[in-house]
């Protein structure tokens, strides 16, 4: 089992830097180019508010990028050197007014599909197309909030216990569970944080955690805005990856 785990460890990470080396050649080294998320179940799930501090996974950008001329401060948090790199050099493509290069219009003429053979990472062209159709009215917008974001390359479940208890209005995980070593003391520490009231966007697969918090009444699933989150994520959902979106609100 555990050479069987070393060989498709090993085969994941060729394939991998193949992608990567695709994507080196159309000007993009990040591994996410774009979020493969609707934007649109993202915002209506936070339900962001003017007064609102926000915790933030980075990837490619767009989620913070989203959010941010809806609320009042945003933290946008990745591990991945690149994926933070990549966001920066976005951040400045909105600055300097450089759309084409925002919107990575240079992938947008090739034919990318998540099928593992013509895939530029795990995006799509759809996935491109979807992101500019969001943002291309939005980016003024966009642009004149690029102040509320704090761009911080750290794993966000530790930053987490940097912050004050009760000092987060919102949080957006992405799949960030699925990956994460995710024991309940690092979970609990994370629902400590955000404040009576507060949401937590979750889209992974693996809610064990976030579960425990619920028994423990300190969340409770937000019936309402995760349906409504379900229902815009499944008309971009991919063959795939289907993302499983939930809202937590925390209680006490």
């Amino acid at each position: 089992m555990r050479i069987k785990n070393y060989v498709t460890k090993i085969l994941n990470i060729k394939i991998r830097n193949l992608l990567a080396h695709r994507g080196a050649e159309e000007g993009c080294t990040a591994r996410y180019p774009c979020t493969n998320e609707s934007l649109h179940a993202v915002v209506a799930g936070i339900e962001p508010k003017r007064t609102d501090v926000v915790v933030s996974v980075a990837g490619s950008g767009d989620a913070p990028f989203a959010l941010a001329p809806y609320v009042n401060k945003i933290y946008a948090l990745d591990i991945d050197a690149a994926q933070i790199d990549f966001m920066e050099e976005q951040m400045e493509f909105l600055k300097t007014q450089n759309y084409h290069k925002f919107f990575r219009d240079k992938l947008l003429k090739k034919h990318y599909t998540t099928d593992g053979h013509e895939s530029l990472f795990d995006i799509s062209t759809e996935h491109l197309i979807e992101r500019k159709k969001y943002f291309k009215p939005r980016i003024k917008d966009v642009e004149e909030s690029l102040s509320k974001i704090k761009i911080i390359e750290a794993d966000l479940m530790e930053f987490m216990y940097f912050l004050q208890k009760k000092s987060i209005n919102k949080v957006y995980l992405s799949n960030l569970l699925e990956w994460e070593r995710t024991d309940i003391e690092r979970i609990e520490n994370l629902v400590e944080t955000v404040k009576e009231g507060g949401i937590i966007y979750d889209s992974s697969r693996n809610t064990n955690g976030l579960q425990e918090m619920v028994k423990a009444g300190k969340l409770e699933l937000n019936h309402k805005k995760s349906k409504i989150a379900k229902s815009l994520q499944e008309q971009i959902n991919s063959k795939t990856y289907e993302w499983v979106p939930t809202v937590y609100r925390k209680t006490k």
